[in-house]
C-alpha cells in the first residue's frame, strides 16, 4: 500500500467560518512511485469528499471539529489514509498570569488567563459556564470570569481566575513546558479554543 503523509493543517489546527485552509499532502509507493493527483482524495467527517490532489485549498467548512483524512489509492487499488484535524471555530488568544508557573511555588494563590478573541467576535457573546482549562488532560473549572479590557486598547477580554491547587499539581505531569488549552462555546454553540506553550518555573 501507499506510503501517505499530511503536511498541512497540522492536528488541532483553528480557523474561523470563512476562513482559508490549505490541505497539503503526498503518497509514494514502492512499485508505483509518487501516486498521480487523481489518485489522492481528501475526506471530511462533517462535510465528506473535499476534493482530490495533493493540494486543496478551502474556506467553506462547515462549523465544527473536523476529522480529516487523506487518502491515497495506488494501481493496485490498495488505499492507505492518515489523519488530522480542523476545528472551525473562534481561536482564542491566552496570556497566562504569571508566565512561567512552578509546582512548587507555595506562594502562589491563583493563576489567571486573558482570553482575547477576533475583533468580530465579542468576547461578551462567549457562554462562560462551558470554559474550562486542560492541562496535561487535567479539566480544570474556572473561579470566576470577568470581562475586562486589559490591555487597553478599547476592545474587552476575558479574564479567567483558577486556583492555584487545581493548577500546579497538573502542571507538574510533564516535564518541560506545559501546553494549557481553553475550550469553551459561543453563546451560538460556535466552538472557541486556544492553546499557550506555559514553561515550568524555575
Amino acid at each position: 500500500p501507499p506510503m501517505v503523509m499530511i503536511d498541512n493543517p497540522a492536528p488541532e489546527t483553528v480557523v474561523i467560518p470563512g476562513g482559508l485552509v490549505v490541505f497539503q499532502g503526498s503518497a509514494t509507493d514502492w512499485e508505483d512511485g509518487e501516486i498521480p493527483a487523481g489518485n489522492l482524495f481528501w475526506l471530511s467527517d462533517i462535510d465528506g469528499v473535499l476534493g482530490a490532489g495533493p493540494t486543496l485549498e478551502l474556506n467553506n467548512l462547515s462549523p465544527g471539529l473536523h476529522t480529516i483524512t487523506f487518502a491515497a489509492l495506488d494501481s493496485e487499488s490498495e488505499e492507505a489514509s492518515m489523519q488530522t484535524t480542523v476545528l472551525v471555530g473562534v481561536p482564542a488568544g491566552l496570556q497566562v498570569v504569571p508566565a512561567a508557573v512552578s509546582p512548587l511555588d507555595p506562594d502562589l494563590e491563583n493563576v489567571q488567563i486573558v482570553v482575547s478573541l477576533p475583533i468580530d467576535y465579542p468576547v461578551a457573546e462567549v457562554d462562560t459556564d462551558s470554559l474550562l482549562l486542560t492541562i496535561g488532560g487535567v479539566e480544570i473549572t474556572p473561579l470566576s470570569v470577568e470581562l475586562a479590557d486589559l490591555n487597553e486598547d478599547g476592545v474587552p477580554d476575558l479574564l479567567l481566575t483558577f486556583a492555584a491547587d487545581d493548577v500546579l499539581p497538573a502542571q507538574a505531569q510533564p516535564p518541560g513546558p506545559g501546553e494549557w488549552t481553553i475550550a469553551g462555546e459561543m453563546q451560538n454553540g460556535m466552538a472557541v479554543k486556544g492553546t499557550a506553550q506555559v514553561p515550568v518555573a524555575g
